[in-house]
Parts: C-alpha cells; structure tokens; sequence
C-alpha cells in the first residue's frame, strides 16, 4: 500500500508539474550507463536517472536523454563554459563526483545521490587485506597503517573521488594526489579508462584491488562474471558516502538551467533538505515532498559468497538418497528421513567441517560420510531443510 501511495504522489506531482508547464521546454541531457544508478537506453530508469527525471518534471521542463561516454560529455560541457558558448552540444549532463579542480570547470547542482564507494579486493591474492581501520574524521588524521599494502597493485582512475574513508586510505597508500602516485609510494598504481576494464583486471589477478560504488561493481559482476564474483570482496572499513551531481556550462545558460534544477530538487528531496544550497534558494525542508531515493544504502550490503547449487546424486552401495532432519549425534533429535530421488537438486547451506576445515590426514570416510544441511529446491520435499551425506553432494553451479 505505500509503495501504491508513493506511486501516486509521484504522479500527481509530476502532472501539477505538466499541467503549469504545458509547453515544457526540451532539455537534452547527457548521460551513460552505469548500472544501477543509470540503466541503458530504452531499459527502465536508473536510480539516478529517476530523480533527474522527476526533478526535470517538477522544474517545468521535458528531459531528453542522450548517451556519451562521461568523460566526453564533461570536456564538451567544460569547453562551453571556457569558450562562452550558450548553444552547447551538452547542455547538462550527469552523473558526476564534485572536487576543487572540476569546480572551476563546470557548474554543479545540489546533492542529487549519495552513492557508496568501497575498495574491492581479489579474495584470490593470499596477501589480500579483507579489512582496515580507517579513521577519516578529522582530515585523515587517525594515523592509518598502510604497510600491509606494500608492493599490492592498484587499480585506478584519474580524476575520481570516492568518499572519506577510501580517499583517506588512497592517500596514505599512493599520496596525497593519487592521480601523480610518487616513486615511493607503498602501493603499486595501474591507471585504467574504465570501470569496467579495471573490474576486469581484478578478476583476472592483474591487479589486486580497485574502488568503485559498491553497487556498480555488483551489478558488473553479476552480469558479466556470474561464475567468480564470489572471487570478488569489499575491504572491510573502506565504504564511504560521495554525492553526484548534475553539470552544466560555466554560461548565463547554464547558470539558469542548474538553478532551476536546484530549486525544484530542493522542493523534493525530503527532509532534511540535501545541502545548505537548499537554504539559500529559499526552499526549505517544510515544502519538500520526500518522494526522491537519496542513496543507495539498501544496495550496498557485502558481496557474500554466493550460495553453492548442488544436484543429490546417488552413489555405488547407496543407491537411495536419505535427507534426515536433524544430526542423530545432536540431543532432542527425532531423526525423520526422506526419500530423495536422483536429479534432486539444493542450496547448500552448511558444508560439513570435513569439508571446510583443514585435516591433520586424508579422513576420506568420515569426510564423505559426514552430512551437510541443505534446503531442497524441487521435488516432494522442496523446501525442507535436511542433511545429507557429502558424497551424494554434487556442485552444479
């Protein structure tokens, strides 16, 4: 029922938006997939994309959205602005992070998204940090230790930003400018184009970390290396927040296009308003509607080890496959059993420890012989939770 009252909120404020503006001024806006804050041309909106597309609405005007590798579209919008030209080819364009050298460029909106960053590491490399302590308030100045990232490789890209916690660690690693890494700095930096290239990397072992929004790179995993993203980990303590931004030539135009963006995301944004630009445009957080999704907080859990798919099999002298409900070793166990037919297929739940602890010997019978609990995914007793011997146990995926 909210999720409908939401719907119809957004509706009726995009329609009062309409209804006023009945000839809406087209506004061609510049952007490129980056899932999921930004989905591919005819796929439905982006997380991003659906503020900016509520927030355009909302100002009077119709967005026209066009696709441009980002860093084009920013040297486009930037040489508008050095050149004084009001016609630009992009007149806006998003999303992109906010620093001192890219706001002499170009003008930025408010706070559109808050997007979350993490340094992702190959679970592969037996020298991987899984975890640091990075104490980022005030000014990096917690003495954090990065000699346990000596001689690693680290992916990067020039001109990005990513929050407290990762530039805090990116600076005590590479320096204080990670673009122009020193001689002798503790880390050994690799510059790629692209997010997609240094994920790539990372998978393949070239490098040994790289950082990205954490849902970003879950999405690229997902989609294009299914079978190894479990390879893939976020470094525990590095996730920081960064807020991305719409741009727009430094002209009389642009100005013009990226206060009215900022008045009506003001109007939206909830409360508390997204900055103090909120204040001084005259719109506070009593008139906002809260109807625009600020941040990517529900996305943004841990890459987990994806669970292990098995198919039950039969084997030579066990010709019949029993689940049983409880370990008979366990106190209070009734011990039902079950009948599973081969082709039975399960997740795996809780491997045995013969199969996920180091043994002193080869144990080959008990290892085998030991249950691992499983939830049946199909035939009579999908659904159950049942343990079964390891050697009827056989990964498919």
């Amino acid at each position: 029922m909210r999720a409908i009252a939401e719907t119809s909120k957004i509706i009726v404020i995009v329609l009062m938006a309409l209804l006023s503006n009945a000839a809406a001024q087209t506004v061609e806006i510049y952007t490129d997939r980056w899932e999921p804050y930004v989905r591919g041309e005819g796929d439905r909106l982006g997380l991003v994309s659906r503020n900016v597309d509520m927030v355009m609405a909302y100002a009077g005007y119709d967005a026209d959205y066009n696709y441009m590798d980002f860093t084009l579209a920013r040297m486009i919008v930037r040489r508008c602005g050095e050149e004084g030209i009001e016609d630009c080819p992009v007149p806006m364009a998003f999303p992109y992070f906010r620093n001192a050298d890219r706001d002499d460029e170009v003008l930025f909106s408010a706070p559109l998204f808050e997007v979350t960053n993490v340094l992702f590491y190959n679970r592969r490399n037996p020298g991987a940090i899984s975890s640091v302590r990075v104490d980022a308030d005030p000014e990096c100045a917690g003495g954090v230790d990065g000699s346990a990232f000596s001689g690693q490789r680290l992916g990067l890209i020039k001109g990005f930003v990513y929050g407290p916690n990762v530039d805090c660690l990116l600076s005590v690693i590479v320096g204080p400018d990670p673009d122009n890494p020193p001689e002798d700095a503790l880390a050994d930096v690799r510059f790629f184009q692209s997010e997609v290239d240094a994920l790539d990397a990372l998978i393949r072992g070239q490098i040994d970390y790289f950082p990205m929004a954490q849902p970003a790179g879950n999405a690229i995993l997902e989609s294009a290396y299914p079978d190894r993203r479990e390879l893939i980990g976020a470094v525990a303590g590095t996730q920081s927040r960064r807020s991305v931004h719409v741009i727009a030539p430094r002209t009389a135009r642009g100005r013009q296009l990226i206060d009215a963006f900022n008045a009506s995301l003001c109007s939206l944004s909830g409360n508390p308003p997204v900055s103090g630009e909120c204040e001084t445009n005259g719109t506070g957080a009593e008139s906002a509607t809260n109807i625009l999704l600020m941040s990517d907080e529900a996305l943004t859990i841990n890459i987990a080890r994806r669970e292990d798919i098995a198919e039950i099999v039969p084997v030579d002298g066990y010709p019949i496959i029993i689940g049983i409900t409880c370990l008979p070793e366990t106190a209070e166990c009734d011990g039902e059993r079950f009948a599973l037919s081969e082709g039975t297929r399960a997740i795996i739940l809780e491997w045995s420890d013969t199969m996920v602890k180091a043994q002193l010997n080869d144990r080959l019978y008990k290892t085998v012989m030991d249950n691992s609990r499983v939830v049946v995914l199909n035939g009579p007793h999908a659904g159950k939770e049942l343990w079964i011997k390891n050697m009827h146990i056989k990964i498919v995926k």
